[in-house]
Order: C-alpha cells, then sequence, then structure tokens
C-alpha cells in the first residue's frame, strides 16, 4: 500500500519511498549564522528509497562578519553516516561566483556540507566570500 512495482512484481522490482519536495539552504561562517543574510533560497529533492538528490541556489546580501570556514546547511535530510566517503556522496558539482571556479565537498555524515577549494583540500573560507557570493550546486547523497 506504501509503494510501487517497476518492471516486474518481484522484491527487487518493489520501491517503496520515493519523495519530492523544497529546502531552503543556509550557510553558516566558523559554524555560526549570526549577521549572514541572503538575497535568495532556493532548493529542491527528490528522495528514491535512501537516494537523495538536491539542487541548490543561494546568494548573499551580507556574510556578516563572522571568520572561518564556510558550511551549507538546511538539507532535507541528514547525510549518511558510513566509512567510506565514496559511499556518502555520489557527485556534486558546485559554482561559487567569488573563488572563480568550482568548489567541492567530502562528507562522512553529519548536515553540514563542508565545501573546499578545486584543486587542493583547502576549505573555502570567510575571506574566499563575497557579500554577494552566490552558490548553485546539484548534488547525490545516501542518507542511513
Amino acid at each position: 500500500t506504501n509503494g510501487i512495482y517497476l518492471g516486474g512484481t518481484g522484491s527487487a522490482n518493489y520501491l517503496e519511498d520515493y519523495e519530492e519536495g523544497t529546502w531552503t539552504p543556509a550557510l553558516t561562517i566558523g559554524g555560526s549564522a549570526t549577521g549572514i543574510t541572503f538575497g535568495a533560497q532556493t532548493g529542491t529533492y527528490r528522495k528514491i528509497g535512501k537516494f537523495v538528490f538536491a539542487q541548490c541556489g543561494l546568494a548573499l546580501s551580507s556574510k556578516g562578519t563572522n571568520s572561518g570556514n564556510v558550511n551549507i546547511t538546511g538539507f532535507p535530510f541528514v547525510f549518511g553516516n558510513n566509512n567510506s566517503y565514496s559511499e556518502n556522496i555520489s557527485s556534486t558539482i558546485f559554482s561559487l561566483n567569488t573563488i572563480g571556479g568550482p568548489f567541492y565537498a567530502i562528507i562522512r555524515g553529519g548536515a553540514e556540507l563542508p565545501l573546499r577549494i578545486v584543486g587542493s583540500l583547502n576549505r573555502v573560507g570567510d575571506s574566499n566570500l563575497s557579500d554577494t557570493a552566490e552558490f548553485i550546486f546539484y548534488m547525490a547523497y545516501y542518507i542511513n
């Protein structure tokens, strides 16, 4: 009563969990959102079983005065806590207008997405952002 069979009636063809919706992405700098204001915060997701496809558009109107590493927050589901990075996040394609190139993330569970500068393991920090930074990304990840 809570699922559908796709391509056959065997148990392997049973999809019991499908959901679509919206979410409100946010950002923290140094673990705090104090003083950060947004010009746009849009997010959509599609959840199929334990796999989530998320899209995000996020624009700052002020980054505030916090210092430290930048994290994206507000995801519709907490990231899975597996022992392998590759099991948690399938793909990420990010854009940030103030770094001049893409950024990426490595996660091992939790609710925040820590951002890193492509070509290094360095974290994206407050000094990489302007007050009008924009984030656009599409990603897929597993949940527990």
